[in-house]
């Protein structure tokens, strides 16, 4: 061989070294980068089934804090409700007797009032006076 020829192939078989080294690190940074890429979008499908997961807890107990609230607000309602039924029928019982001298209670807890002219009667349910026969 001439040195021209050898020279030829030892430039053959170093473009050929170099080549076969470039194509292995062409594929080691091909492979990282897919783990890489891969790695990232676990990451990312994590994050986002985390944040759903804690939306979904903060809206429930969103929701459980405004039905617990709406329930006190109803309870209260129905005591003040109550209550201003209560008063109302007090003050109604006053009204309908008016001046009458309250004389005591009957056997069913009943307030029995005694009238300017002697009778002697209970307010009802309707808030009407009934007169009690003797």
């Amino acid at each position: 061989k001439t040195q021209a020829q050898a020279d030829a192939g030892a430039a053959t078989t170093s473009a050929s070294n170099a080549a076969s080294s470039a194509k292995t690190t062409a594929a080691k940074t091909a492979k990282s980068a897919k783990t890489t890429a891969t790695n990232a979008a676990g990451t990312a499908a994590t994050d986002a089934n985390n944040t759903a997961g804690t939306a979904k807890t903060d809206a429930g107990n969103a929701a459980s804090t405004a039905k617990t609230s709406a329930a006190n607000t109803a309870n209260s309602a129905k005591t003040s409700a109550t209550n201003a039924a209560g008063t109302a029928k007090t003050n109604a019982g006053n009204t309908v007797a008016g001046s009458d001298k309250s004389i005591g209670t009957d056997a069913k807890g009943r307030t029995i009032y005694q009238g300017p002219r002697g009778g002697q009667y209970y307010i009802n349910s309707n808030g009407n006076k009934t007169y009690i026969k003797h």
